[in-house]
């Protein structure tokens, strides 16, 4: 189409009525002779109502993988632990079956009470040790009278020990030496020591032979011999000997706990030998009564060396944590 205008600038809106165009306005510079305008109209764009989801897509693939973060700073040290098993075994026969509250391990076994803690070992143990290898064998020499009568005879003896050895001489018969020790061997010695609980320590003393000299004297009486005396001279060996005993904790103050006196709860050997010799052959017959009559009075002086010594090296101990 074709309109004449003046000279000048000139508004222009070029627009379709209902329609679904948008009018374009703008302004046109009118010069002498032809001038042309040209108007592109653009549509009126109106939303839709919202089409429904569409399909989920394939999973794509999987990205490269990431660089390496940076080391991160070293963080603070923690609080040390409170679960201490050092020294904590159980008795022969159980097992580990749990720990209490307070750290300690419980132990049980077939048939047994239930779980009960373990054992500690105590490191005074070996202190004890070496005070008994340390014995120089003069600590047993009690004596012991003892009469009788067999087949008409009425005698009278004492046995006195002479000496004891932790451990099995090469010559029983020979002499103890008049330097200690007294019998040249070397100890076997091994001793345990454990608290069963906060007020109670159990110690064991486990040694492979002791040996004990003997010597003494005899006489006699009889309607049918002479009277007669005589010396007498021996030695005993236990093998196999476990002594066990008993020992309290005792609150020193402070937090500190300190040893009681240890009392004897138990003597075991599994084997047990003595040997002595009248010097004369028409007493000999003697000799299993005196042996038999022997045996025992060793096995209890020999109890109550180890406990005074033991006593004596508890005594040295001084206060200590528990």
């Amino acid at each position: 189409m074709s309109v004449s205008l003046s000279e000048g600038e000139h508004i222009v809106t070029v627009r379709i009525p209902n329609s679904l165009w948008n009018p374009d306005t703008r302004t046109v510079t009118i010069v002498t002779g032809n001038n042309d305008l040209s108007v592109t109209l653009l549509p009126v764009l109106t939303a839709g109502p919202q089409g429904p989801p569409g399909a989920k897509g394939d999973k794509g693939d999987k990205g490269d993988k990431g660089d390496k973060g940076d080391t991160g700073s070293i963080g603070p040290q923690g609080e040390p632990g409170s679960l201490a098993l050092a020294g904590q075994i159980c008795p022969e026969g159980t097992f580990v079956v749990g720990f209490n509250v307070a750290g300690q391990v419980l132990c049980d076994g077939p048939g047994g009470p239930g779980p009960m803690p373990a054992p500690i070992v105590l490191p005074h143990g070996q202190l004890i040790e070496d005070y008994l290898i340390s014995l120089n064998g003069t600590e047993a020499n009690g004596s012991s009278p003892f009469q009788g009568e067999i087949q008409g005879i009425t005698f009278q003896a004492t046995m006195n020990l002479v000496g004891f050895a932790f451990c099995e001489p090469p010559n029983p018969l020979a002499p103890p030496s008049l330097t200690p020790p007294l019998y040249a061997c070397a100890p076997e010695v091994d001793v345990t020591f454990v608290a069963n609980s906060s007020s109670q320590a159990t110690l064991t003393i486990d040694v492979g032979h002791i040996f004990v000299g003997l010597a003494g004297n005899w006489s006699y009486s009889s309607t049918l011999l002479p009277d007669d005396s005589g010396l007498i001279a021996g030695f005993a060996l236990l093998t196999g000997v476990r002594m066990q005993f008993s020992v309290p904790l005792v609150d020193a103050g402070d937090g500190l706990k300190s040893f009681g006196p240890a009392t004897a709860v138990g003597f075991t050997t599994q084997a047990s030998n003595v040997e002595v010799d009248f010097g004369d052959s028409r007493v000999d017959f003697l000799a299993g009564t005196v042996e038999d009559f022997a045996l025992p009075r060793i096995r209890n002086e020999l109890g109550e060396a180890a406990q005074t010594a033991l006593n004596t090296a508890l005594a040295a101990i001084p206060p200590f944590e528990f």
